[in-house]
């Protein structure tokens, strides 16, 4: 997870591309306190059904393509205000939006991102 953060840190280079592992968004932090949480508790029967999947069942569990535009090594989803990155439903919105550009990726690495402004 963190090696992920890295390489979309290095492939948008730009403190205003918000992607699913930036600071902008909750969601790292979340991730990563739950597994901390599994591995202290040993608790590892949520994540066991990964063993057996596949790229297509992790394709569809991220749900609906999201069209971007490559600019670069990023994919370019539009862009966010703070305001949507300090409300819930906003964040959520982002998140399938961010989710869904993974889906459309082949083998070649593109980093979806959303612009911040404002």
């Amino acid at each position: 997870m963190e090696s992920a953060r890295v390489r979309h840190d290095a492939a948008l280079q730009r403190r205003t591309a918000v992607h699913l592992f930036s600071d902008y968004l909750p969601f790292h932090q979340l991730l990563r306190s739950w597994l901390i949480e599994r591995k202290l508790q040993r608790d590892f029967d949520p994540l066991r059904w990964t063993r057996e999947s596949t790229i297509e069942d992790l394709k569809q569990r991220l749900g609906l393509v999201t069209e971007g535009e490559r600019r670069a090594d990023g994919l370019y989803l539009g862009e966010v205000t703070s305001t949507e990155l300090e409300d819930e439903l906003g964040q959520q919105r982002l998140l399938r939006k961010l989710a869904g550009a993974y889906v459309g990726l082949d083998r070649e690495f593109l980093a979806p991102y959303a612009d911040l402004v404002g």
